[in-house]
């Protein structure tokens, strides 16, 4: 009898102690959640905010805006009311849980709206503290990182999954969501499903994969290296894609003085080798607005290897629905592996449907290494003028200008295809269509070309290679050694020229411009398409 009785005078006993509002929790665990049950293993805080504040205490440092339940299925702040901006420091702060020697990572769901781009990260921010007591200014606090994102809407919440620093293992925790608000601007904080939980951070689908960047463009200045194509444009518009300084981005849009119209516009990287590649990914981050037809099939993705005719379509796994930024997820670029490629943004629009496209942060990245040698002869495109950066410049033509001096214009008489390239003839000067300048080993090329005359005049045409350090430029020669120059009548006819370059004394490559010379002894505007460059085995 003496037995159960004192088992329950200990039983009391500890229902008497845990009452004691000073005495701290036993081994910083979350009593109140485990007595209900709602700690899954391997859980230390868990949260849901559906109902109240939960566990969780508000501490204010600076005015009266605090963090709150509002009856939304989560805790909020705002210091914005009556249409002011106010001063607010708060801090919600979790329960002292105490870590063991593991790793744990914490995740929780939140939507931000009406902050400053400049200021959002500083004035939001996630903490951790080791010694937290009462006062969380007396506390040092340890910003932990993840990727901020603003919203557009109530409806959509983003998620954040952090891992806790191996620092703080063995060590009893708390954990803040720290709002900052000021007069110049006051955003609006919402926070629910805050879990602290053994193992590591889930990777997104999103992060980008492998350790070697193979291709990179945030557009944070300008287009970059990468080009644009306009295939069908409205009269009195300048371009489909355009750059956009304000969001740092480029933008295509059909939506053209508050009409709808038909176009279709092209963005395109430059080269990316993936030769010595052993995997890649291609990711960029994406916004649009207006989109009446699905925006998959009018905002689509592209890639073709430097030795394919056509493009192949790539599959994006997310599409906006806002202006708000979203990343597309990766996207495997196997079937591209070991070949030199191009990635291309195809926007079309309709009458019916023009909505804006918004693209920033491109990346192709993977493992493997990436390509040592520069531009060669086997990533020379656009030979037959089907791609150009605007009327009057081929894309990947007349980049040195110190060598392509001519005036081009792009013509619809084409000897294949869609278009070939008008090079304007002057009777003062010889005047030159110029490839940019390539990497070429020792070995012997041929370079062919498809010509004649634009006009009922008879023109003349120069094929050549400028080679960097040489003085004089390599030309096509008869049998006596003199330089060639083609009458070009109205017919199209094919010229070829070849050119040898011995081997180097240190074995390094040769930089090389081909030509075409509009030449002044005739004068006359010729037309220039099916351009190809081989080399002998």
């Amino acid at each position: 009898m003496k037995k159960y009785f004192s088992f329950l005078l200990l039983l009391l006993s500890g229902f008497a102690f845990v009452a004691c509002e000073d005495v701290p929790e036993p081994y910083g665990i979350n009593l109140e959640a485990a007595k209900n049950g709602s700690l899954a293993e391997g859980q230390l805080i868990y949260e849901t905010f559906t109902s109240g504040l939960g566990t969780f205490q508000v501490k204010s440092l600076v005015g009266m805006y605090a963090w709150a339940y509002e009856g939304h299925g989560c805790v909020q702040i705002s210091s914005f009311e009556n249409n002011t901006n106010n001063d607010a420091d708060s801090y919600l702060i979790s329960p002292a849980v105490t870590l063991e020697d593991k790793a744990y990572h914490l995740s929780f769901e939140y939507i931000l709206r009406y902050a400053v781009e400049s200021t959002m990260k500083k004035n939001h921010t996630v903490l951790i503290s080791d010694n937290f007591d009462k006062d969380p200014a007396a506390a040092t606090w340890t910003e932990l990182e993840f990727e901020l994102e603003q919203g557009s809407d109530w409806d959509n919440w983003f998620k954040a999954d952090i891992n806790i620093p191996d620092a703080y293992r063995g060590k009893k925790v708390n954990i803040a969501f720290r709002y900052i608000g000021d007069t110049t601007k006051a955003a609006t904080w919402e926070v629910r499903k805050v879990m602290l939980a053994e193992g590591s951070a889930a990777a997104k689908a999103d992060d980008v994969v492998g350790d070697v960047t193979f291709f990179s463009e945030s557009f944070a200045s300008g287009a970059g290296e990468c080009t644009t194509q306009d295939v069908v444009v409205p009269s009195g518009t300048t371009g489909i894609w355009k750059y956009d300084s304000s969001y740092k981005c480029m933008k295509a849009t059909g939506f053209i003085n508050n009409t709808a119209l038909e176009t279709e516009g092209w963005l395109y990287t430059s080269l990316i080798d993936l030769r010595k590649s052993t995997g890649a990914y291609l990711s960029f981050e994406h916004a649009c607005n207006k989109f009446t037809n699905p925006m998959s099939e009018q905002a689509t993705v592209w890639a073709k290897a430097t030795s394919d005719a056509e493009w192949t379509k790539l599959t994006v796994e997310n599409y906006p629905s806002s202006w708000t930024f979203i990343k597309s997820g990766n996207i495997n670029l196997e079937a591209f592996v070991g070949k030199k490629i191009q990635i291309a943004f195809k926007y079309t629009s309709t009458t019916a449907s023009a909505g804006t496209w918004e693209v920033k942060n491109v990346k192709v990245t993977g493992f493997g290494e990436v390509g040592s040698n520069g531009f060669s002869w086997e990533d020379f495109t656009n030979g037959d003028f089907e791609s150009w950066t605007s009327d009057i410049k081929p894309a990947g033509w007349q980049d040195d200008t110190a060598l392509g001096d001519a005036d081009l214009q792009r013509s619809e008489d084409a000897h294949s295809g869609s278009y070939s390239c008008l090079v304007e003839g002057w009777t003062g000067v010889s005047r030159y269509l110029a490839y940019q300048p390539m990497q070429l080993s020792a070995g012997t090329y041929t370079v062919s070309c498809f010509a004649k005359s634009a006009t009922a005049d008879v023109a003349k045409l120069r094929l050549g290679c400028k080679v960097t350090g040489e003085e004089k430029e390599r030309v096509e020669r008869d049998a006596a050694d003199k330089a060639v120059s083609h009458e070009l009548g109205a017919t199209w006819e094919q010229f070829s020229f070849t050119f040898t370059l011995a081997p180097s004394a240190d074995g390094s490559d040769y930089s090389v411009a081909l030509f075409f010379r509009n030449m002044k002894d005739a004068g006359k505007d010729l037309l220039i398409d099916d351009v190809t460059i081989t080399k002998a085995q």
